[in-house]
């Protein structure tokens, strides 16, 4: 398992060793420098190499495992999943590797370790996230699974079906969990609270606008006399906001002008019938203003 460059790097300095050798066979005091030449070339060549050379043995280790993973041989596979991470241990993907193996094998709590030192090792490998996730969730920790599937659906960028299926699944323990169940009542009934407060808000702020309306009409209708039109506006501008002091004012202004525009006119009445001798009917039309004219307790409760 020497890797391409390492055998290549090797043959280059043999062929360079015999040459070095033959030149300096006459001369025995040109021995040591070459001895020397040779040492700094075969360990350097060590040096640069040996991480290669550790990481490709690891990678191959690993493919072996994957192998046997696929043929369920998995002690075989573990045991090469071994070898990789002696060489290489904080390799994610073959930290899930092994963890899914073991899951395989049904040994839940070795499987879980792994996906979290996978996890752990590079937190921008997602595949297990989603591991863990579907472990926990077959185990009934749906708190866990959603915590992991949260996890790994906001780390999805793109059109990512793995992000896409890790929401789905979100969705799903939202609806059995009954921790979460209530979580989603309370926000749904949160969220239902807050549109009836702000349809109230909207609805009293039309109110407010319409009985203004009303109350510009009534005004109106005062300045041409015409009571009746003004004392129907402000009624109408009362029922939408009945507290309003100023239309309360407005209102009572109005009913004192009718009040006192009536008692003219049936004065006026009287004194006519008076004057042509209708001494009766004249007495009866002075008897209607005394009910019109209210009682001073009635202005007073007023």
């Amino acid at each position: 398992m020497i890797s391409n460059n390492l055998k290549y790097f090797l043959a280059k300095g043999k062929n360079i060793y015999y040459a070095i050798v033959q030149q300096v066979s006459s001369s025995s005091y040109r021995r040591f420098p070459a001895f020397l030449f040779l040492s700094i070339l075969f360990a350097y060549p060590g040096i640069i190499f040996a991480d290669n050379l550790k990481l490709e043995s690891a990678e191959e280790y690993r493919l072996q495992g994957y192998d046997q993973q696929q043929k369920a041989n998995f002690d075989q596979a573990i045991s090469y999943y071994k070898k990789s991470l002696s060489l290489d241990p904080d390799n994610a993907v073959t930290l899930n590797d092994i963890a899914v193996v073991y899951e395989q094998m049904g040994l839940d709590v070795e499987a879980e370790s792994f996906y979290q030192k996978a996890i752990r090792s590079d937190k921008n490998y997602l595949p297990p996230y989603m591991n863990l996730a579907y472990l926990y969730q077959t185990k009934g920790d749906l708190k866990k699974a959603a915590e992991y599937f949260k996890e790994r659906f906001k780390r999805s960028q793109g059109k990512d079906p793995w992000g896409e299926k890790a929401r789905l699944e979100l969705l799903k323990i939202n609806e059995y969990d009954p921790d979460a169940q209530k979580k989603r009542i309370e926000e749904e009934a949160q969220k239902l609270e807050a549109e009836i407060v702000k349809q109230s808000q909207d609805e009293f702020s039309k109110q407010i606008i319409r009985s203004e309306n009303h109350y510009k009409k009534g005004l109106k209708f005062a300045q041409k006399k015409s009571l009746d039109q003004a004392l129907e506006e402000f009624n109408r501008a009362l029922s939408l906001t009945p507290q309003n002091p100023k239309i309360l004012k407005a209102k009572e202004d109005i009913e004192k002008q009718k009040i006192f525009k009536e008692v003219h006119d049936r004065s006026k009445e009287a004194v006519t019938k008076l004057n042509s001798g209708e001494t009766q009917s004249a007495k009866e039309e002075f008897r209607r203003i005394l009910t019109i004219i209210p009682d001073e307790s009635a202005n007073e409760s007023k």
